[in-house]
């Protein structure tokens, strides 16, 4: 995912990935590229920053490298919990 990945330029990203190109040098990232992103990670203590790898979406349906890579490397999937929202009254 890193060789295909454009940075948002955040100090965290940039100090983990420093020859990462910036997403503001490439159009339409979501077809090409993953989007390396900080956003942060609420806990019970507060908000920690942590990297989010955006995939990308599908496109007039073509799927995107990063999504495409992502799907065609998953090895199994299970089901752990399903969780059950109320409904709505």
């Amino acid at each position: 995912m890193e060789e295909i990945g454009v940075s948002d330029q955040t100090d965290l990203v940039t100090a983990l990935f420093k020859k990462m190109p910036s997403v503001s040098d490439v159009q339409n990232w979501g077809i090409k590229h993953a989007f390396f992103k900080q956003e942060p990670l609420k806990t019970a203590n507060g908000k920690i920053p942590q990297v989010n790898i955006a995939l990308g979406s599908s496109s007039n349906g073509i799927e995107g490298n990063a999504l495409k890579l992502f799907n065609d490397n998953i090895i199994t999937i299970e089901e752990i919990m399903t969780i059950t929202k109320p409904k709505k009254k």
